[in-house]
């Protein structure tokens, strides 16, 4: 009897933790912390950790009180479950907010609100330099990468992302794709015309060479801000046709490939075309110390005649970064 009161005491002075069936906002890292797929049994596919600067939507929270203690968060895990556990206090958290209610209308449905259509406030262009994307990816259009072909001395099209607050990076699949498909080609095929058709395969190589990017591109992200896919890319492709044809590629980027870096040289580079500061709405993303992608944070409002350093004037600071002090230029071809 003594010892099942003593257990009782214990269990009341535990602090009163709750498990939020949803929960919403932005997690991001402010030190290294283990990525766990259960936070019970301390298991981790793949090692995953946090990295620092990088932005993740929650999905789930665990609290202590009115504060959250544990949060489940989207990551880009390779092995096991993306979907992972990381304490609280392993960063800050941005528009955090519990979504008790469900489809009776007493809160809003996080998963409805993040797909619905032109329920966006910003956009990231994300852009790619197709050579250290290949150092990585065996896909077709890898394959007969070399140096004379455009992707080798221009960037590439990634995508232009209408995001939500609140969603992050999970706003998307506003029409009649509600997930992701494993093969993009699987997708529905899109009406482009053919000079958008023959445009994309240029600047989003995967377009061209049967591997379906831009299918998925427009049935995650473009149908959640246009009715057309060929407004989408002509859009997506207006603004990456200013950064290719800007001295930060033409000058700066091509001087460089082959060679290393310093980072601060390439935000003086783009600075000195897109505006003072321009540099802090962009995110350099490296895979081996390689640049990778250049991601762009761009307000609401965009149209095919916006003049990029003004779209960068007036949009937020970008938070995430994954490149060091030193930033490789890959060559096209096998390193």
């Amino acid at each position: 009897m003594k010892t099942l009161l003593t257990l009782l005491a214990l269990v009341l002075l535990l602090p009163p933790y709750v498990l939020a069936d949803k929960a919403s906002g932005t997690f991001i890292a402010t030190q290294v912390c283990d990525l766990y797929q259960s936070k019970r049994n301390k298991t981790n596919p793949g090692n995953l950790k946090s990295v620092v600067g990088s932005r993740y939507p929650i999905r789930e929270a665990l609290l202590a009180g009115a504060n959250p203690e544990w949060l489940r968060v989207v990551t880009e895990a390779e092995v096991g479950e993306k979907l992972r556990w990381i304490e609280a206090s392993c960063g800050n958290s941005e528009n955090f907010s519990v979504v008790t209610g469900g489809s009776d209308g007493t809160a809003e449905d996080n998963s409805v609100a993040c797909r619905t259509p032109n329920a966006y406030d910003s956009h990231v262009l994300a852009i790619s330099w197709q050579p250290a994307f290949c150092e990585t990816h065996h896909k077709t259009e890898c394959q007969t990468l070399d140096s004379n072909r455009y992707d080798a001395f221009h960037f590439t099209l990634h995508g232009l992302w209408p995001n939500k607050q609140g969603c992050g990076i999970d706003y998307g699949f506003c029409g009649e794709v509600r997930q992701q498909l494993s093969d993009f080609c699987d997708y529905p095929a899109l009406p482009l015309t053919e000079p958008v058709h023959v445009r994309l395969g240029v600047v989003m190589p995967s377009a061209k060479h049967g591997t379906c990017l831009q299918l998925h591109e427009w049935w995650k992200h473009g149908i959640c801000r246009d009715a057309d896919p060929n407004v989408y890319y002509n859009l997506a492709m207006s603004l990456l046709d200013q950064i290719n044809q800007s001295s930060f590629v033409t000058v700066f980027i091509r001087n460089n490939i082959g060679k290393t870096v310093d980072r601060a040289a390439v935000h003086r580079a783009f600075d000195a075309d897109f505006g003072d500061n321009a540099h802090q709405r962009i995110g350099l993303f490296c895979q081996n110390g390689m640049l990778q992608e250049i991601q762009l944070s761009l307000p609401k409002d965009l149209t095919a005649c916006s003049k990029l350093s003004e779209l960068l004037a007036i949009s937020a600071p970008f938070q995430s970064d994954r490149c060091g002090d030193q930033i490789e230029i890959d060559v096209a071809g096998p390193s």
